[in-house]
């Protein structure tokens, strides 16, 4: 007989880390700090053989690590990955990562509403495709357990 766990005894599980393999990791790390917010956790110090950059909040549950590996091989087609999500509070913080992108050069679709929320989409040194949204104006998201 076939044991299945009931959906409310299976706590959700959170994102806590995404490792990517990119050509430099400190160019790397610099983008995601510049453009993000995350913060530069560790630079091993055997040059160039990867970082760790992140994001922190009094809130435990949201803390995401980025870790940057070096091993991409050259070329601009990348495999197994579609994109990166960051979520942010607000439409004006999605127009501000924009803003901050094309500062820096970086390519980036212009600010959008799709599906009920604001979109923006970064592509970082390596030609990763990181989204930005927000869906603020739908009210704040919640995690189950969460109380009023």
């Amino acid at each position: 007989m076939e044991h299945r766990m009931s959906p409310s005894s299976v706590r959700a599980p959170r994102l806590s880390r995404i490792c990517l393999r990119v050509r430099d990791p400190g160019r790397s790390a610099e983008f995601y700090r510049a453009i993000f917010g995350l913060e530069l956790l560790q630079f091993p110090a055997e040059e160039g053989s990867g970082a760790t950059c992140a994001q922190r909040s009094s809130d435990t549950r949201l803390n995401c690590e980025v870790v940057f590996t070096e091993g991409l091989p050259p070329g601009d087609y990348l495999t197994g990955l579609d994109r990166v999500s960051f979520e942010v509070p607000s439409r004006e913080s999605v127009d501000r990562v924009y803003e901050e992108a094309r500062k820096r050069h970086a390519r980036a679709t212009q600010p959008r509403l799709y599906e009920g929320h604001w979109q923006t989409f970064i592509f970082d040194p390596d030609g990763y495709k990181v989204e930005v949204f927000t869906r603020a104006q739908n009210g704040p998201i919640r995690s189950p357990g969460d109380q009023d």
